[in-house]
């Protein structure tokens, strides 16, 4: 191959690639970026997916663990023992409302609480109460231990009781508001005195939250997005044996000579206790007096069911199938929805038990 030959071959290599390789090139680099791209997408939304659906789960245990804590302390009592003896540890509603499913109100004693008994008779409309200051008191404390802000209970043998917030204390005085409405009976000398706990937990459909009240306070919300509870209640078959008023004294189970009234026994159909529904726990016989009565069939109580249901809070996860949601969303494709989740639990607590 002379000179001229072999320049003009290196000036056509040196001329790169042709119009259609150029074209070939550009379609695979095109076909192979939008697969990748493609695949990164998804990738991307699934990892949203997943982070979604593992944060909806953890809130539905959240919502699960909070109700099961609460109602695992239900009736937890003094040294008089578990307070569905005297009044209901348990009852379907908030304070103030028509009973619900879709709450509950829990009350225990804490541990370690100040207890005592009244020392005087306290009228009605008195709110200075003298206690008993006996042994078991702690030393170097006014009042047995009881302190200003705490939440107290007043509550005799015959199924009644007050609750009330201390407002201040002196010595073997105890000065007590009223928190729910005003006391309609005297509770006589000896009648006990003891800090109590009540909690209430109601799912709020407007705001979509489990919500937390406690006497005096504004509800603060649990768990976001929780869009159902349900409770459902279980008891003994037996109707109670106490509260006990003493001789001379009737009440919803007892005559003024100590007899027992008659009261039903129910169908056990549900593992050896009997369902509860709403309605039996709110058409009497009543016990107790006032603000405070209450339906006999609350003491029946022992064991209780509570179901609570959580959305994702992002509506494009959220399908139209009523059966996977409560509240429908915008989502189309099944692989881009999170149904809600339902989770339950039933407790027994211990107090509860006869």
């Amino acid at each position: 191959m002379n000179s001229h030959a072999m320049n003009s071959h290196a000036m056509n290599n040196a001329a790169g690639f042709s119009l259609v390789e150029l074209i070939v090139a550009t379609a695979i680099m095109l076909t192979v970026s939008g697969g990748a791209f493609a695949l990164l997408g998804d990738g991307l939304g699934r990892s949203a997916l997943w982070n979604e659906t593992a944060d909806l789960h953890q809130r539905a245990r959240v919502a699960l663990d909070v109700v099961a804590s609460e109602l695992s302390q239900a009736g937890a009592g003094a040294a008089g023992g578990p307070l569905g003896g005297f009044f209901p540890p348990v009852e379907p509603r908030r304070r103030g409302s028509l009973m619900s499913a879709s709450a509950v109100t829990i009350r225990h004693v804490p541990d370690m609480a100040p207890v005592s008994t009244l020392a005087a008779d306290l009228m009605p409309a008195d709110p200075v109460a003298r206690i008993a200051i006996h042994s078991g008191c702690r030393l170097g404390v006014e009042a047995c231990g009881f302190a200003a802000g705490m939440d107290v209970v007043l509550f005799d043998g015959g199924g009644n009781w007050d609750l009330g917030t201390i407002l201040g204390v002196a010595g073997d005085i105890v000065t007590v508001a009223d928190v729910i409405g005003p006391r309609s009976i005297t509770y006589g000398a000896g009648a006990q005195i003891v800090q109590i706990i009540e909690t209430t937990l109601f799912s709020d459909a407007a705001e979509r939250q489990l919500r937390r009240q406690q006497p005096g306070s504004a509800a603060l919300p649990v768990v976001d997005n929780v869009i159902d509870l349900q409770l459902s209640y279980f008891g003994d078959p037996l109707p109670p044996l106490a509260p006990v008023p003493p001789l001379g004294v009737a009440n919803c189970l007892f005559t003024s000579n100590g007899d027992r009234l008659a009261h039903p026994t129910l169908p056990a159909d549900h593992g050896g206790l009997a369902a509860l529904p709403l309605s039996m726990l709110q058409d009497g016989p009543f016990c107790g007096t006032g603000d405070q009565s209450y339906d006999l069939d609350l003491l029946r109580i022992r064991s209780i069911r509570a179901t609570v249901r959580v959305q994702s809070g992002v509506a494009a996860l959220r399908g139209q199938d009523p059966r996977l949601f409560a509240q429908p969303g915008t989502a189309s494709v099944m692989e881009r929805m999170i149904p809600d989740a339902i989770l339950s639990v039933e407790m027994t607590p211990a107090n509860l038990q006869r």
